[in-house]
């Protein structure tokens, strides 16, 4: 990866900004992993973080799983969602989506890969993380296995509750992984998006206010029965769960 100081203008933060707050730019090795991880895990030291590295994105564990095999794509480029992403990254970041979800649904049979993403946008030029997970401002996108049988009333309660408790305006995505139909959607704004292989939803943030931290986490946690939700608590009192959960994913992913 190039330094910071050198990257093209699609970022919407300064240097200074996106070494203060953004793991991915400024630990982040990809020929291993992030700093971050090796700090939390040391027993990982020696081994790759990075299960996959496309001309434009990569593919790791979450730090903070939900479940096993709990991935995330990361655009190598800072930008702040995947509704930002320039175009010459388009057909990259759909063919690694692609084949994540083929192959999880391979590993999970019984269950549908889920994504999400909290995307960072602006309102009256103010940038809003709308939910994020707190430690970052760059483009990741959540991969995780969700029983097939909980999938459509898990994005109808999630839905209802969004609308209910954020107001958000709410949009079909007919391919979640179009970042084109994203983008035409969304243009600038922040938003919440979740989906699975068929479908999608976006739901656009219209106002300044901030929403909870790790907000689609949080309703995950509630819906599925994961105590654990909160990705900073997991690490701080359970964090062997953590890591078995992350050895188990890069032995399935490896």
């Amino acid at each position: 990866m190039q330094p910071i100081e050198i990257r093209e203008e699609s970022c919407a933060f300064t240097p200074d900004r996106i070494r203060d707050i953004c793991v991915f730019c400024d630990e982040f090795d990809t020929s291993k992993g992030t700093e971050l991880f090796y700090e939390l895990f040391p027993k990982f030291i020696g081994e790759r973080q990075v299960i996959e590295e496309t001309s434009s994105h990569v593919l790791l564990p979450d730090i903070g799983p939900l479940t096993q095999d709990h991935l995330l794509i990361v655009s190598k480029k800072h930008v702040p969602s995947f509704a930002s992403l320039s175009v010459d990254c388009h057909k990259d970041y759909q063919s690694l989506v692609g084949s994540v979800m083929l192959k999880m649904s391979n590993l999970h049979p019984t269950e549908e890969p889920l994504t999400f993403e909290h995307g960072v946008g602006t309102v009256n030029g103010k940038f809003i993380r709308c939910g994020g997970c707190g430690r970052t401002d760059h483009a990741h996108l959540h991969v995780l296995p969700v029983s097939k049988d909980s999938h459509r009333d898990l994005i109808n309660n999630l839905s209802l509750q969004i609308k209910s408790e954020l107001g958000f305006e709410e949009h079909s995505l007919t391919d979640p992984f179009d970042p084109n139909e994203l983008i035409s959607i969304v243009v600038s704004r922040p938003y919440l998006m979740i989906g699975n292989r068929q479908e999608g939803k976006v739901y656009i943030q219209n106002d300044a206010d901030e929403i909870p931290s790790q907000y689609i986490r949080a309703f995950l946690g509630g819906y599925l029965g994961i105590a654990e939700y909160n990705w900073k608590l997991l690490l701080a009192e359970s964090p062997q769960l953590a890591e078995d959960r992350i050895r188990k994913t890069l032995t399935d992913w490896g």
